[in-house]
């Protein structure tokens, strides 16, 4: 494709007149019809097209796809190039804003409210992308907010511009801040005030939730720094456990914490409260060092060193049924999306991967494993599961398998990947923890947590690239929250610290 653009721009750089531009344009699908100024232009992408400098207005159309439209300023002698993916028309959200609350609008009828909740349920994640793909065009429908900046707070050290925001009433239900800055260097911090105090806001999101702020200034957007929003206030302290944590867990929901320890309980907490809800003892099993909710968050399981799996039903903290078997030394386990396959991973040699069947308790199928494995994550269709871990001399890998053969994929060295692709793979496999449990990511924030020598975490927000660090002690296990506004730190001591914004 890049090929085809350069040859098209090849082109039109031997015939380009004074005072023209062009614009080069790639779909998705490739037959559309792109209209410029209401007048067709083309029917296929992708292609160049030469425009007189100046302002143009773009409609891109397909049969059964959302018409995108978008204002281009061409300039003397420049190639101007935009990839547009037009995504599924969903009729009710048509021609307007697509609203994500889940409280009924005073302008609403009952039948439009239930009407509305049937079609984000029923079409979340195409929705999703049509509102991120609006606010990458500054769709002025979905801007979140207006910025007023601050000169007289920028602090010329820290290189942080102060800024007050106020949100639509729309985005407020997302409870984003009121108080922002972001990070640029002076000479950046003086054309954006020269340029007006006043800047547009918007939001991007991720399975309906806030991933990411950005604001519009010289042409370009610059995402928000919200050191506020990270985890980093200590609000609960717990003496959890009498030996080390070995593993912590959320619930689906993150109403709930699990724990698991080598004094061999696995305890459940109550997030907001901070209280004991059940002890589940595991003496007499050897080492339990794994837990992890079912998606509907109404059953626990934990496993180790005991070649058992059990469950239990979160509500009454009653044990319900045991999985047996050989060599399973579960040191993580995962379930995918539907909560019927189960996975469990050995941290002994071999390092063997078994899939269960939830309902009938038995194997599935084993993926051999001549290294130990630590992690282990289902990406959302369950067809594929990612797994890490570690040869002889200690060096990390990464693999992909099929879950319906069995059959390995990929595997490459981690040390051998971009940080990029890191961040995308463990963003593809939520709750994939890399370099033995010392990485892993929050959902919402998109921070990476590392556990550092000197007993601290480090919370790196990817965005700003910066870095925050807590005190903590030595670090065994650590956890975000679904929605990532919570940090769950165990300790060898046998605490529980958990972190808010």
């Amino acid at each position: 494709m890049k090929k085809i653009i350069l040859l098209l721009f090849a082109l039109f750089s031997l015939s380009v007149q004074a005072g023209e531009g062009a614009l080069a344009v790639t779909t998705v699908p490739a037959k559309v019809e792109i209209y410029i100024n209401a007048q067709l232009k083309a029917n296929i992408t992708p292609i160049v097209i030469r425009l007189p400098a100046g302002k143009h207005h773009i409609e891109i159309r397909a049969n059964g796809k959302e018409t995108q439209t978008l204002d281009v300023l061409i300039t003397d002698g420049v190639l101007i190039s935009k990839k547009i993916v037009l995504l599924d028309e969903v009729p009710f959200f048509t021609g307007k804003r697509i609203n994500f609350s889940q409280k009924r609008d005073s302008f609403e009828t009952d039948a439009e409210f239930q009407e509305r909740l049937k079609q984000l349920s029923e079409n979340s994640e195409s929705l999703v992308a049509r509102f991120n793909q609006a606010v990458r065009q500054h769709d002025p429908l979905y801007q979140a907010g207006v910025a007023y900046l601050d000169k007289a707070g920028y602090d010329i050290n820290n290189r942080i511009l102060p800024m007050r925001i106020e949100w639509q009433a729309w985005a407020k239900e997302f409870d984003l801040p009121e108080n922002s800055s972001l990070l640029v260097e002076r000479h950046n911090a003086k054309a954006l005030w020269a340029e007006g105090q006043q800047k547009p806001v918007y939001v991007y999101l991720d399975q309906i939730k806030v991933s990411r702020q950005v604001l519009i200034g010289l042409d370009q957007e610059w995402a928000l720094y919200n050191p506020s929003l990270l985890p980093t206030r200590l609000y609960a302290n717990l003496q959890a456990h009498k030996k080390a944590v070995l593993d912590i867990r959320f619930s689906p929901n993150g109403s709930l914490l699990a724990s698991v320890s080598l004094d061999e309980t696995v305890k459940l907490w109550d997030v907001n409260t901070a209280q004991l809800l059940h002890t589940f003892s595991v003496k007499g099993h050897r080492e339990h060092n794994s837990v992890a909710f079912s998606p509907d968050g109404t059953t626990l399981v934990s496993g180790g060193e005991s070649n058992t799996i059990k469950f239990w039903e979160v509500n009454t903290g009653q044990q319900v049924r045991t999985l047996k078997g050989q060599n399973i030394f579960a040191a993580q386990l995962a379930f995918n999306s539907d909560g019927r396959i189960l996975a469990s991973s050995s941290n002994q040699v071999p390092g063997n991967i078994t899939l269960w069947d939830v309902k009938s308790g038995q194997k599935i199928l084993t993926m051999p494993r001549k290294y130990r494995s630590v992690s282990i994550a289902f990406n959302k269709d369950g067809d594929r599961l990612a797994s890490q871990d570690s040869d002889e001399n200690g060096k990390e890998f990464f693999n992909l398998w099929d879950t319906k053969t069995g059959e390995i994929l990929r595997r490459f060295a981690i040390e051998d990947m971009e940080w990029v692709d890191v961040i995308a793979l463990m963003q593809e496999y939520y709750g994939l923890k890399i370099w033995r449990r010392y990485v892993l990511l929050g959902n919402r924030q998109v921070l990476a947590v590392l556990i550092d020598k000197d007993e601290s975490i480090v919370l790196w927000d990817i965005n700003s690239n910066d870095a925050y660090t807590l005190q903590t002690g030595e670090v065994s296990a650590t956890a975000f929250s679904p929605n990532g506004n919570i940090l769950a730190s165990g300790g060898m001591d046998g605490r529980i610290k958990l972190w808010k914004p």
